[in-house]
């Protein structure tokens, strides 16, 4: 017979929970999010510093195809971007030829430049 404790099974729904929730967020562990930010954008570059203490933080200079295809497109886990409008369009376009699709997408106000935060998995 099978014994268990009331809350051995609460501890194993509340871990298969947040399993789930990092499942779509696209940040189960041991994945590693890459970071691109537009460098002509001040907090674009805050931000991904922020974000990126253990990751890489990427800047989005020259051909965004040519970087996507040296070294974005097998990243190998999510992708998080602090990006201006025109750049996450054609990122996420990029990405999706690839099968990635959005999983966020917030618009923030950045002393009045319009910069968005996004993820990619």
């Amino acid at each position: 017979m099978l014994n268990m404790k009331r809350r051995d099974v609460l501890a194993s729904g509340i871990a298969t929970v947040a399993s789930i929730t990092a499942a779509r967020a696209g940040t189960l562990p041991g994945n590693h999010i890459t970071i691109v930010f537009s460098p002509k954008v001040p907090q674009a570059r805050i931000l991904a510093q922020r974000a990126a203490p253990l990751n890489e933080a990427i800047p989005l200079n020259g051909e965004l195809v040519t970087l996507w295809k040296n070294r974005l497109r097998n990243h190998g886990g999510p992708l998080k971007g602090y990006t201006n409008w025109s750049d996450y369009v054609l990122l996420r376009g990029l990405a999706e030829e690839q099968g990635l699709r959005v999983r966020e997408e917030i618009k923030l106000n950045a002393s009045g430049k319009t910069l968005f935060r996004w993820t990619i998995a």
